[in-house]
């Protein structure tokens, strides 16, 4: 049986005439590569949630500017990210095509981890599809 919070990590280097270890597991936080330095922002909306609260963080790391589109901006200032630099975060609202528009203009790539929450029943899918067009414009 192995034990995977101890492993031989020592290599020729660290220690002579010692065999490799295994190669130590990458860190899933840690970004595999860095952005250009010239790389335009990232757009990112649905930041207030689960997942678009954790890309942000990841995408700062590995070097790319954010920006966050939020319908009310003061829910992103207590993230531990929200004053850092690279960070912008700007009000919009993905159910409007013209705030959206603005909001993504000179960005590079774009999150849309978005859904309704205020459509329910039958309305809910065309609602959701709705902000999903308008994002895709």
């Amino acid at each position: 049986m192995h034990n995977l919070d101890v492993m031989d990590v020592s290599t020729p280097d660290s220690n002579p005439g010692a065999p490799a270890g295994p190669p130590r597991p990458r860190d899933p936080a840690v970004p595999e590569h860095r952005a250009a330095p010239d790389a335009l922002p990232v757009f990112v909306t649905g930041a207030t949630g689960y997942i678009g609260g954790r890309l942000v963080p990841r995408l700062l790391a590995a070097g790319y500017r954010v920006r966050c589109l939020a319908r009310n901006p003061k829910k992103l200032e207590s993230r531990p990210w929200a004053d850092q630099p690279g960070v912008a975060i700007v009000a919009g609202d993905v159910d409007d095509p013209e705030s959206l528009e603005l909001a993504m203009a000179g960005c590079g790539a774009a999150y849309y981890l978005v859904h309704s929450m205020v459509a329910v029943g039958s309305e809910y899918a065309e609602h959701d599809r709705r902000l999903a067009r308008n994002f895709a414009a």
